[in-house]
């Protein structure tokens, strides 16, 4: 008998939006599905304007519902939800679900259902979300109440760092660390990108801090390397044109692309064929301590070599020149140095890629975190 998962409220708009999130529960959802498990994803009933009508579709091997976005919509979705849960309940197998929701009164909503019809419920913690400084009044009263309060309405966790172990281990009950994850048998990055010679940063457009750290850390490159720095910018069309518009005001547009928008597969091609992917992080930053991004697993799995900054998870993981080249602080003059050395030191790179590769594999691989993560659920499922 096969086990019943639902992934409930862990993404947004799946499959169609491409976020980490997505690409990290679409992952969780194949690899579960592979020790006889019937998983689903089953996106936030608040629904997409796009959906006419409650569904449930396929993504490849991976089941999913999708809720419209419409006036008195919700109760139909919270009815189609309660009616999905229910015909999937057996007595006979586990019966799990697996939430991320930071939105309070949605996650006590499906709390509720969820404890009606008995499923074990587990949380998937992915930051501490009141040290997000760019929340305020009610949504920074909101994170406040789910950080201090959630703990009590589940039966586990899975948090994906020391960080956000320590603070919910509290509660005294099951928690699995979960890490990043990706596919590392994936044939995509035998592709050769159109770009040559270049540095890659994908990050949200928000973070204009970091960028901001980045682009001056470039700036100083020498001419002579004749390099680039590539930004993969999402995030709303203001703040893209605003760096856009900034980098034509210092005369970096040369020198430094801009890109929105890009599919998937693209990106992917566009990381294997990088000298260096970026991914700065603040030791000062309660976020970043908090985090560990899944690019990070995707990044590993082209070969090529990750800078970064020796904070939180990446401490477990990573040496500096080793599997990857890491600063000691987000100072710009350190990333400078790291991208200089990448681009005299080539060859040293490429090891270093490709033992970051072999990290990615022993500690990432999807497969593996699945078998440990289902043998977790059995055993804190099952007679209890």
């Amino acid at each position: 008998m096969k086990g019943n998962i639902v992934f409930i409220d862990s993404t947004y708009n799946y499959p169609h939006n491409f976020t980490a999130a997505n690409t990290k529960i679409d992952l969780l959802a194949q690899g579960l599905n592979q020790f006889e498990n019937d998983c689903i994803i089953i996106n936030s009933i608040l629904g997409d304007p796009k959906i006419k009508k409650a569904s449930i579709l396929y993504n490849n091997t991976v089941k999913y519902a999708i809720f419209p976005s419409k006036k008195k919509s919700i109760f139909n979705n919270i009815l189609f939800l309660y009616k999905l849960l229910k015909s999937r309940k057996n007595d006979q197998t586990q019966n799990i679900a697996i939430i991320t929701s930071p939105y309070f009164p949605l996650f006590i909503l499906d709390i509720i259902i969820l404890k009606i019809l008995k499923y074990k419920v587990f949380a998937i913690l992915h930051e501490w979300h009141i040290s997000i400084n760019s929340l305020k009044g009610i949504k920074k009263l909101n994170a406040y109440i789910y950080d201090y309060t959630f703990g009590y309405f589940v039966d586990g966790f899975f948090p994906i760092s020391d960080f956000l172990k320590n603070k919910i281990i509290r509660y005294n009950k099951p928690i699995f660390k979960l890490p990043i994850v990706a596919d590392y048998q994936a044939l995509w990055f035998t592709v050769d990108s159109q770009y040559n010679n270049y540095f890659l940063y994908c990050g949200n457009a928000g973070y204009k801090r970091v960028i901001d750290k980045l682009i001056i850390a470039f700036a100083q490159i020498p001419d002579k390397y004749n390099s680039k720095l590539i930004l993969v910018l999402s995030g709303n069309e203001i703040e893209c044109a605003a760096i856009d518009k900034m980098l034509k005001d210092k005369k970096l547009k040369d020198k430094i692309i801009t890109l929105t928008k890009i599919p998937y597969n693209d990106l992917l091609t566009l990381y294997r064929g990088a000298i260096g992917l970026l991914i700065p992080l603040s030791p000062k930053n309660i976020q970043d301590q908090a985090r560990f991004s899944q690019k990070i697993a995707e990044y590993l799995s082209t070969k090529r070599p990750i800078i970064t900054t020796n904070v939180g998870e990446i401490k477990n993981f990573f040496k500096d020149r080793e599997n990857a080249l890491i600063t000691q602080t987000d100072n710009s003059k350190e990333y400078y140095e790291k991208m200089l050395w990448l681009l005299e030191h080539r060859k040293e790179g490429d090891v270093i890629g490709e033992k970051g590769y072999t990290t990615g594999i022993q500690n990432f691989n999807y497969k593996n975190v699945c078998k440990n993560m289902n043998s977790f659920i059995k055993n804190h499922t099952y007679g209890h």
